[in-house]
């Protein structure tokens, strides 16, 4: 589900700059193994951003699976998914202590949203209408294709190994995305969206210096800006290291049969618990391949 990666990135503090090679691409090897690629993509809808040179194409080419977080070739239950992403036991409004902060949230996002995710804006959980919100924001600091989900990285290379042939899976299922999420409590939720919306000038800054620094494969400075946020403490540990243990995993497990090119939000690249660093601890060396994106 493209909009959880937006978050995704906020990792944990303490890190050295320069640590990890400005590079979106890594090469995944280990003795007895198939050799695997990790490749770090940013789920927005901008074409440009998988325009790639010959040595990316000869990757994707000779791998036998494509990985991604989710398996967007499959639509799933359109119903059971809309659920997931409802609050059952409480409405935004009951969050905040005080009424005139939910008529301030709502005040901020009208206009600023999807008019149907508005409407629903009282029941939806507040982390995904953050991410929303961010991804609007976003926009305007792609070369965007808008509403054209065929461009989102993600879901691009996803149909280019169906084209292919290729076999494309999921390292997790959208009810374990969901569930990291309903670690945090909704209330957190609510006080990180209402942060957010105070904070709106810098929140705006942060994202632009992210579409800088994808562009840049500065995934060190990414690291960097991202953990500056004090709501880091809440969503690291569940959205971010729980989910690198087991894709890594998971992609461990690939690899003794098939070679595997995984597609992972970029911000799960770098750390210390990041999953190239999860890799290295499963055995594998790591080797960063440069590129430039082709304009």
């Amino acid at each position: 589900m493209r909009f959880i990666a937006l978050f995704l990135p906020l990792l944990q503090s303490g890190v050295m700059y320069g640590q990890w090679s400005k590079s979106l691409l890594w090469k995944v090897e280990s003795q007895g193994k198939r050799t695997g690629y990790l490749y770090g993509s940013i789920h927005l809808p901008d074409s440009t951003l998988t325009q790639w040179p010959a040595s990316v194409w000869k990757c994707f080419n000779e791998s036998d699976v494509v990985a991604g977080e989710l398996d967007l070739t499959k639509t799933g239950d359109i119903m059971s998914i809309a659920q997931l992403l409802i609050m059952k036991d409480s409405m935004l409004h009951q969050l905040y202590s005080n009424a005139s902060d939910f008529q301030y949230v709502k005040s901020e996002l009208k206009g600023r949203l999807d008019p149907m995710l508005f409407f629903m804006v009282d029941r939806v959980k507040p982390f995904f209408t953050l991410t929303m919100l961010n991804e609007q924001e976003m926009l305007p600091g792609i070369e965007s294709d808008k509403e054209n989900i065929s461009s989102v990285p993600d879901y691009r290379i996803q149909q280019w190994a169906v084209k292919a042939q290729k076999k494309v899976i999921g390292l997790e299922t959208f009810e374990e995305q969901m569930s990291a999420i309903d670690a945090i409590s909704c209330r957190d939720q609510a006080a990180m969206l209402l942060d957010a919306l105070r904070n709106k000038e810098d929140n705006s800054r942060k994202n632009a210096d992210i579409i800088n620094l994808y562009k840049e494969q500065d995934i060190t400075a990414l690291l960097l800006l991202l953990e500056e946020d004090e709501s880091n403490e809440l969503i690291k540990e569940s959205i971010i290291e729980n989910r690198n243990k087991i894709m890594a995993h998971r992609l461990d497990k690939l690899l003794e049969e098939a070679s595997v090119f995984a597609v992972i939000g970029a911000g799960h690249l770098a750390g210390e618990k990041g999953m190239i660093r999860e890799m290295e601890n499963a055995g594998y060396k790591l080797t960063p391949l440069i590129f430039e994106f082709q304009h």
